[in-house]
């Protein structure tokens, strides 16, 4: 059964550049309406149905835990944080941040109020570098050292992974294999290998915007709008150009 996954990154007020921050007053809406069509909010260690939804939150910003845990919790709602295994507890240097975007990632504490609540962690990796300008054996090295480093700092599995800024290559499908990894997140408009290519379970995922509505969302679950697909793609192929800017500053 493929579960309908929705990718969240911020939540938080004020502004922001860019587009991957949900207020938090509109995330209480996205999850009260999914509550309302009857959605429940499961990880990979759960066994779904036909109500369950994957609500999943990439780089482990300190906001989902302040912002998103409360309201998940007040729905029965469980989720994924796709954590960055080197930025625990410090502000995301990685990023450009525009002097707006400036935001503290999750502490060790509140990783293990997520696992304690039955919360899954998964891997980001562990700097967030685009895996398309490295190496195998640097593709390999993040993928294995962010697993092992999360592993033991929450005392439990980490089987699930999605690649920084949702840049898929070829090789991360066998490096995920010989790790162990059992699930690889994708964007839907990304996906680019069927399932019966890996013995790894590929979950396709659709974004969340901050002009998302509930209405959008459905739209997303149902994956009959073209319009929804056409509007990540172009979001998604924008966005990419932080990855040179980056690289200039």
């Amino acid at each position: 059964m493929q579960v309908p996954t929705l990718g969240y990154h911020n939540i938080s007020a004020g502004t922001q550049v860019g587009l991957n921050t949900v207020s938090p007053s509109r995330f209480k809406k996205h999850i009260s309406g999914l509550a309302r069509f009857g959605m429940q909010g499961i990880t990979t260690f759960d066994s779904p149905d036909e109500d369950s939804i994957m609500i999943t939150f990439d780089d482990g910003y300190e906001d989902i835990f302040q912002n998103a845990f409360p309201v998940c919790q007040n729905y029965g709602f469980r989720a994924i944080v796709f954590q960055l295994a080197d930025y625990i507890g410090i502000n995301n240097d990685w990023d450009i941040n525009f002097y707006k975007n400036n935001h503290l990632h999750l502490s060790k504490d509140q990783l293990l109020k997520f696992v304690e609540a039955g919360w899954e962690i998964g891997s980001h990796g562990c700097h967030h570098q685009a895996y398309s300008g490295l190496k195998y054996s640097e593709i390999y090295a993040d993928m294995a050292v962010s697993k092992e480093k999360l592993e033991n700092l929450i005392g439990k599995e980490v089987h699930s992974f999605t690649a920084p800024f949702n840049m898929m290559v070829p090789t991360i499908y066998q490096i995920a294999e010989e790790l162990a990894y059992k699930y690889i997140f994708l964007q839907k408009p990304l996906s680019t290998i069927s399932e019966n290519k890996t013995k790894v379970k590929i979950i396709e995922r659709r974004s969340v915007y901050s002009f998302d509505m509930v209405k959008n969302l459905i739209k997303k679950i149902e994956n009959k709008s073209r319009y929804e697909i056409y509007k990540e793609n172009i979001i998604h192929f924008c966005s990419n150009a932080t990855i040179g800017t980056k690289k200039l500053i």
